[in-house]
């Protein structure tokens, strides 16, 4: 194989049969610009593109609260995709405790999503929010939120598709 430049500099080289290697002037270091934390409502960039605050999504989920598995005596719901979540557990009729691989920073996190209980024609939109039958300190936490859905009669449900992201 020849030798490979770009731009007259030389990149990759190989002698004989041996393997083709990088010649020693490559710089293989990846560099980033560092987060800018001292910005009163969360870090930003430093890139010349956008002054914008990052809030990232710190978990998500998508689960089915009506299929369900018991494990150690919970009653675990079937989860289709996630990040940073570890369980969701079913206490009652439409009632799910989401617990966070890692902890959020603090309970001043935010949830949004939707959810669906039925199928084909009895298909409803489940409203799901904070469960309030609790204080809110016993709801929100780092390491869980409990929340309920409640279907289009007001009744807990266990939906079919619940789908959840937290931001903080």
């Amino acid at each position: 194989m020849p030798d490979i430049n770009i731009n007259g500099y030389p990149f990759i080289s190989q002698s004989g049969t041996n393997q083709p290697q990088l010649t020693s002037n490559v710089d293989t270091k990846l560099t980033f610009s560092s987060l800018d934390t001292s910005a009163s409502q969360g870090p930003t960039t430093d890139l010349t593109n956008t002054t914008l605050p990052i809030f990232a999504c710190r978990a998500w989920v998508n689960f089915d609260g009506s299929t369900v598995t018991t494990v150690d005596s919970e009653t675990h719901c079937t989860i289709r995709a996630s990040g940073n979540i570890s369980k969701v557990i079913r206490p009652g009729t439409g009632i799910f405790e989401i617990y966070f691989d890692t902890p959020m920073p603090d309970i001043n996190y935010v949830m949004v999503g939707s959810g669906f209980y039925g199928s084909g024609a009895g298909t409803y939109m489940g409203i799901v929010g904070v469960y309030n039958n609790a204080n809110y300190s016993e709801s929100v936490t780092t390491t869980y939120i409990k929340i309920a859905q409640t279907g289009h009669d007001g009744t807990n449900a266990n939906g079919e598709g619940t789908m959840l992201a937290f931001f903080r």
